[in-house]
């Protein structure tokens, strides 16, 4: 323990008479604020040993104090750039929506909008109203519903057609995604009894209707989305499953996870899906769709609006600002405007296009970097994320930036900490930016971020 340290920590008022400074209350939230500051310092003053902790009086130690106050006060929520190649990164927010997405959420969430409220008639209406005929014009379907996310999706199906019933799924689809996410576990809170057929590899449809008893209500299949089992492999089709529970009078369900409105390889299309082959299918609207988070499920009429009726979807449901985003971007697919939606452009972006950035960015950093920073075009490879199309690598031009690892830690440290962040890939003994999923509008967030930590560099040589 560092005693010498403790003495100097400010007190509450003090902190306080510097907030009120720069134009912060004293409110009970602030003082709170300032208490737990305090603490969190001398916990870590007291863990250290003499002479350990970098600050070394009570003016130093108030500057942290003060700094640690701005950090939990300032927006934890921020805007980044991805240069790391992966187009549907959960972690940063997966698809970014389109302009006109933006332009919905701002008109009508800055007063007041008709989210539950029928024009026309002027009586209650419902938000499920607002993307439905979208989203059946768009892929066939009978009826759509929309929930907040597609985990959500999945316990409502299961929840409202095959509580205290038997669902059939294969053992290769048992699948655990991103957050621990496992399917085994949300139909346990569904209230169905699961029943694994075939082996993890290999399913049969006669393992499927081997299975079928007097309890069956649904099955059940599961798109691998962040994974692959290759080789030795075999699975039932959606049109064998469709078949097979028609014959029983049952319900089929696809849990497709990221659902596409263009043809992509490995990955079945909604038409498809949606032709009559399923009964139902849902998929989340953030990831190959480009939209805003949000649970959709299509498939018949009846069972949709089924769930419609459970008294769960209240719990479920999905708010405005999603529906807002959702709209804009379903209305973009019907005009035949994918190229307005960002994510569609990033993954159709041609690599003579990304090359022409990709040079035009070298070329003016080259001559504004350090000696010591080596900067080169390189190849690169970008990856769909957010659980979609995992062994599909899409090759392209990248920058490389080298130089010793000690630099090269410190100007990935401070791309992240930038006013407007920039996330970038660090390995393999160099800093790695990926402009396909750089929005155009973004480039000079990175050049003026790098050439301002490039003059660090040099200065503090």
């Amino acid at each position: 323990m560092d005693n010498s340290l403790l003495k100097h920590l400010p007190g509450v008022d003090i902190v306080l008479g510097e907030l009120k400074k720069k134009g912060f209350p004293s409110s009970k939230g602030i003082k709170r604020l300032v208490r737990l500051v305090i603490d969190e310092l001398r916990r870590e003053i007291s863990s250290s040993s003499p002479g350990e902790a970098p600050w070394k009086g009570a003016e130093e130690i108030l500057e942290e104090v003060l700094l640690r106050c701005h950090e939990k006060i300032d927006p934890r929520l921020k805007k980044v750039v991805n240069a790391t190649g992966i187009i549907l990164h959960t972690n940063l927010g997966r698809a970014p929506v389109a302009p006109s997405a933006i332009k919905n959420i701002r008109w009508t969430s800055g007063g007041y909008c008709n989210l539950e409220f029928d024009l026309a008639s002027g009586t209650r209406g419902s938000r499920q109203d607002i993307c439905s005929l979208l989203l059946t014009l768009l892929t066939g379907a009978e009826k759509a519903l929309i929930v907040n996310n597609n985990a959500a999706a999945v316990l409502l199906i299961l929840d409202t057609l095959a509580r205290d019933r038997e669902a059939i799924i294969s053992r290769g689809e048992l699948v655990e995604i991103g957050g621990s996410f496992r399917i085994p576990e949300v139909m346990a809170k569904s209230g169905v009894s699961l029943r694994e057929v075939g082996t993890t590899n290999r399913t049969r449809l006669s393992d499927y209707e081997e299975a079928i008893g007097e309890n069956t209500s649904l099955l059940m299949k599961v798109h691998p989305s962040n994974f692959r089992i290759n080789g030795f492999t075999e699975e039932v089709s959606i049109e064998e499953l469709g078949a097979l529970a028609r014959k029983y009078n049952l319900i089929s369900y696809y849990d497709l996870g990221s659902g596409s409105l263009w043809p992509l390889p490995g990955e079945p299309s909604l038409s498809e899906i949606t032709s009559g082959s399923l009964d139902l299918v849902s998929f989340s609207g953030d990831k190959l769709l480009g939209g805003s988070q949000a649970g959709i499920i299509l498939g018949r009429e009846e069972l949709v609006e089924k769930m419609a009726r459970n008294n769960l979807l209240r719990a479920l449901r999905v708010d405005k600002l999603s529906l807002a985003a959702l709209e804009a971007t379903l209305r973009h697919y019907l005009l035949e405007q994918e190229e307005f939606i960002p994510a569609y452009r990033m993954f159709h972006l041609t690599r003579e296009e990304l090359l022409g950035r990709t040079r035009a960015m070298h070329d003016y950093l080259r001559e504004r970097l350090p000696e010591n920073l080596k900067l080169s075009i390189g190849k690169g490879t970008a990856f769909s994320g957010g659980g979609a199309l995992p062994q599909e690598a899409i090759p392209g031009p990248v920058l490389h930036l080298k130089g010793s690892n000690s630099i090269l830690t410190r100007i990935h440290q401070r791309l992240r900490e930038g006013e407007i962040p920039v996330i970038a890939s660090f390995f393999k003994g160099q800093i790695e930016i990926n402009l396909r999923t750089v929005l155009a509008e973004e480039e000079e967030i990175i050049k003026d971020a790098l050439v301002r930590i490039g003059q660090e560099v040099r200065e503090s040589e």
